[in-house]
């Protein structure tokens, strides 16, 4: 088929905040209860960022389907406002300047509120959510903007209030910070519905005569129309010509996109058609994390073991209850989810919380589920089922099943070390190696079976701690033959007197790297000359040792 590009360019948006003197809303007291010390009674706060006073008698406010008129009402130049229902001013009057509306209700899990000036035009507007509010802060806690001048940015500059009071009417926002926006937008996600790809960023995009390009790589497709809606300003819909069918296939390059704050997106191509589903030896579960370290993320890993893609769009995964019942079906995603040949992803409920903890894990592999089945410590079972909730593949876990060696089992993953043995046959999960945190999500497991012989080289074998380059450390790479053994590594010096101990009886994967940057126990450069590693390898059956030579030099 002939390549063929359609160019979709001049595409304007519309407007959040529309000039400097409008009117913005920095605080939403959607669920007041219970009281922190405020009044149980709901309130939004506005502030004029502008030069001028602005009188809102004629504007109106928009919340969920309702609409109600200001009275008359002259707000100065960086000056805050309380506004809540007529009859509850009383309540706010010691905190600064109140304005009461005849009608006024706020839902906790959150809506779109526009205010609107005396001619009818949007001067601003915020579609809040219940999931914005910070852990632990929901209830009694107001939703405060964090920096006054990304008024448009949406959920990135919203958090929980940190007043001890739960909010701040009419004062300065307790979560007030500089938080400038310096990055381009990143598509978060996209699925088809008939004709219609739906693409949703992660901010609010910009609004005044935005420009972006989409090309398509296959004449058979074309986009009609683009569609935006102003208050879901982080969608884009692209209407094609007809809808999928049979194996269709196209790349869509998407670029110039810009964020409400003038941010480009960096140029980006997806590959979208019609994915055959996976037969029960293409996709499978290669590691679980059940039980996360404090403030950590439990985790579910997946693996392509296929030649081609794979869609994970209302894929599930669940768990077992108490009577051994599969329960507890989550969507993995309702969304397009493709995972390529010969790939992992990880599905966690946090994914900040998870690359924080294993900070190898590419980010690009890391998917954040809305929710994962619960997974109980002392044992359980993850389950992965199909669009219709066949099941795919179980895992049947149990504490007992990591290494004996460990002290603490938390933050500990369970790796699947071959993908040609049966999730079933217990030999076949392994603790996760120390060398790689104990977990790999997103990428290739540290216990995954390697057919080749033992063996450990260090790279570069002279290097250079003295300087600051690329060479300044020994890289000793340590492959292994079989999952589950424990690692003692040491450095030598030429008289045979350990001089550095870098692992004591730590868990080893099949594929693994100990850096050295010449220095002994205590902290001190060691000086030039041979030096050697000694890896002292123990599983049940024996104890292997290895003996690798490098050399300390200076320039």
């Amino acid at each position: 088929m002939k390549s063929h590009y359609l160019l979709i360019a001049a595409f304007v948006l519309c407007s959040f905040v529309t000039k400097a003197s409008d009117i913005i809303i920095t605080e939403i007291f959607a669920d007041p209860t219970p009281s922190h010390g405020l009044p149980e009674k709901e309130f939004i706060e506005l502030y004029n960022p502008g030069q001028s006073s602005v009188q809102l008698k004629g504007y109106s406010l928009q919340y969920s389907s309702s609409k109600t008129e200001f009275p008359a009402f002259e707000i100065l130049p960086g000056q805050y406002v309380i506004v809540c229902k007529k009859g509850n001013e009383a309540d706010f009057l010691t905190f600064g300047k109140v304005i009461g509306l005849s009608s006024f209700s706020l839902l906790n899990e959150g809506t779109l509120l526009v205010l609107k000036d005396s001619k009818g035009k949007d001067v601003f507007s915020v579609r809040y959510s219940s999931q914005w509010y910070a852990a632990g802060k929901d209830q009694g806690f107001s939703l405060e903007m964090i920096d006054k001048n990304y008024a448009c940015r949406g959920k990135q500059n919203w958090t929980s209030s940190s007043s001890p009071a739960g909010a701040t009417p009419g004062a300065v926002n307790a979560s007030a910070a500089v938080k400038p926006d310096t990055e381009g937008p990143v598509l978060l996600s996209h699925y088809f519905e008939d004709q219609k790809l739906v693409l949703t960023f992660d901010e609010n995009l910009n609004q005044i005569q935005a420009t972006a390009d989409f090309l398509i790589d296959n004449e058979a497709f074309k986009v009609n129309e683009v569609k935006t809606d102003r208050y879901e300003n982080d969608i884009i819909q692209l209407i094609l010509n007809r809808a999928l069918s049979g194996n269709d296939f196209f790349t869509l390059k998407i670029s110039k996109i810009e964020d409400c704050s003038g941010n480009v997106m960096e140029p980006l191509a997806l590959t979208l058609g019609n994915f055959p589903v996976p037969d029960s030896s293409e996709l499978l579960i290669s590691e679980i994390l059940f039980s996360p370290v404090a403030g950590g993320s439990d985790f579910v890993e997946l693996y392509n073991n296929s030649d081609h893609k794979i869609n994970l769009k209302n894929w599930f995964l669940a768990h077992k209850n108490t009577k051994n019942e599969v329960d507890g079906f989550s969507f993995i995603s309702k969304t397009d989810l493709i995972i390529p040949e010969r790939s992992y992803v990880a599905i966690t409920e946090n994914k900040t919380a998870l690359r924080s903890q294993y900070p190898k894990a590419p980010e690009e592999n890391i998917y954040e589920a809305g929710t994962l089945p619960s997974f109980s410590i002392a044992s359980g079972a993850v389950i992965l089922a199909d669009p219709t909730k066949k099941i795919f593949e179980i895992f049947d876990y149990a504490e007992g099943m990591h290494n004996p060696m460990l002290d603490d089992k938390k933050g500990v993953s369970l790796e699947r070390v071959s993908f040609d043995v049966p999730a079933s046959n217990l030999r076949n999960w392994k603790s996760a190696s120390a060398l790689d945190n104990f977990a790999t999500p997103g990428y290739r497991n540290s216990q995954a079976e390697n057919p080749s012989l033992s063996k450990c080289y260090v790279e570069p074998v002279i290097f250079f701690p003295y300087s600051k380059g690329d060479s300044s450390k020994a890289s000793l790479r340590i492959l292994l033959s079989e999952p589950g053994n424990t690692i003692s590594v040491k450095v030598l010096n030429r008289s045979g007197q350990v001089v550095k101990s870098l692992i004591e009886n730590a868990i080893a994967g099949t594929d693994g790297r100990v850096e050295w940057d010449g220095s002994d126990n205590s902290g001190g450069l060691l000086p030039v000359g041979y030096y050697v590693f000694r890896v002292d390898v123990t599983s049940p059956a024996s104890t292997h040792t290895f003996l690798v030579k490098t050399v300390l030099g200076a320039y």
